[in-house]
């Protein structure tokens, strides 16, 4: 499978990662289209600690590592 990681997630969206860590941070809606599953999956992942995340802004959105995503990535299957 072929991931958009590289570019720090920036799928066209008119954002970009934010230059955070090596291959920047990447939205929930990001993630889950690279993975191929649901955003509630996403986020139920990070609620079990199987993807690391941020919590930014007052909403408390979320930000995932793109490194952990492209360690899953690599682990194969969840």
């Amino acid at each position: 499978m072929e991931s958009n990681l590289s570019n720090g997630g920036s799928q066209g969206n008119g954002h970009s990662g934010n230059g955070s860590g090596a291959g920047g941070l990447l939205r929930v809606r990001e993630v889950a289209t690279l993975l191929r599953v649901h955003p509630n999956t996403v986020r139920a992942w990070t609620s079990l600690g199987i993807l690391p995340c941020y919590r930014v802004g007052p909403r408390k959105d979320r930000r995932i590592p793109a490194d952990a995503v492209k360690t899953l990535l690599e682990a194969g299957p969840v």
